[in-house]
Formats: C-alpha cells, sequence, structure tokens
C-alpha cells in the first residue's frame, strides 16, 4: 500500500519539534537561542516515549530524524535554523524517507519550505510552542523535551524518554 504518496503536510513532521506541557516559565524570561542548543526528544502522543530527535547546532544546523508510523516511514533531514526573539524557523536543505518495512529509499516530490514556530513557555528542557508557519487550519499547541545540551548520535527510537536523558 503506498498511502505516503499522499501526504501533503509531510514536510512539517520532519522538524516538528514534538508535544510539550504548558511550563508557567514565560518564553521571554529565557533565552530560546541558547537553550535550543542541542537534541531534543520527537513524542508526538506525548507518552514519554521518543520516536523520533531533532539536533540544534550551535552554527545554525540542524538534524532531524525518527519515524513516522502512519506512513510506514522513517527520515532524515538536514537543514538550516535561525531564532529571532521567541520565533524559531526550519529551512530544510536536504531530506531521505525509507520505508520501513522494505528498507529501501524513496523518492517524494515534496516541496521544501520554511517552517516557523512561535515558543509559547520555555524551560532549559522543554520548549512549548505552536507552527506559525504555514498557517494550519487548526495549530496545536506541541511539546519536545531535551535529552541532551549536545548533539547525540544513534539514539533509539521507541525508547522511555528518561532512559536517554543524560
Amino acid at each position: 500500500m503506498e498511502d505516503w504518496r499522499k501526504i501533503k503536510i509531510l514536510p512539517i513532521a520532519i522538524f516538528a519539534l514534538a508535544h510539550f506541557s504548558i511550563s508557567s516559565i514565560k518564553a521571554e524570561e529565557l533565552d530560546l537561542e541558547k537553550i535550543i542548543v542541542g537534541t531534543w526528544c520527537e513524542d508526538p502522543a506525548d507518552t514519554g516515549v521518543c520516536s523520533g530527535y531533532t539536533v540544534f547546532y550551535e552554527d545554525g544546523r540542524t538534524f532531524g530524524y525518527g519515524l513516522l508510523p502512519e506512513y510506514n516511514l522513517s527520515h532524515e533531514s538536514y537543514g538550516k535554523y535561525t531564532v529571532q526573539d521567541n520565533i524559531t524557523c526550519i529551512t530544510p536543505l536536504d531530506r531521505h524517507y525509507k520505508e520501513r518495512s522494505t528498507g529501501n529509499y524513496i523518492e517524494l516530490e515534496l516541496p521544501f519550505f520554511k517552517a516557523c514556530s512561535q515558543t509559547i513557555a520555555l524551560t532549559p528542557k522543554e520548549i512549548t510552542y505552536k507552527w506559525v508557519l504555514p498557517k494550519l487550519d487548526e495549530p496545536r499547541i506541541k511539546t519536545m523535551r531535551k535529552v541532551s545540551d549536545r548533539a547525540l548520535e544513534e539514539l533509539p527510537f521507541f525508547v522511555d524518554y528518561e532512559a536517554v536523558v543524560e
């Protein structure tokens, strides 16, 4: 079955920064540009289990990888990011998709576009945000959890978040 060919909003999922619980600290009170550097757990179902990771480097590069089980795909994405006030924008530069059942790389004709999120709440270990570009009919509030202050490699998928945190 090739349901993944019908995906229209998949590029957003590539760098989706995951679901977060709202913190009482306002984003303006901490330095998002410094806090964002490191490795973050993507937990779309807010279960405490990482299904993907987003890595932000000090030099403005970003790398995301994870599983998209609803489409039977895994992904790797590379790009650059900027932070201005409480807005983080990611511009993808390259990405690769693989069918999980076969391990084969697949080509998807999806456009590259900038995606921006507005930080609603921030702690040194969580970012709560909502997408502001592209505009979504029903923007959801999401959270991602920090796994490390540095870029970790070879992180396992679907593991308990607490088991990965440094």
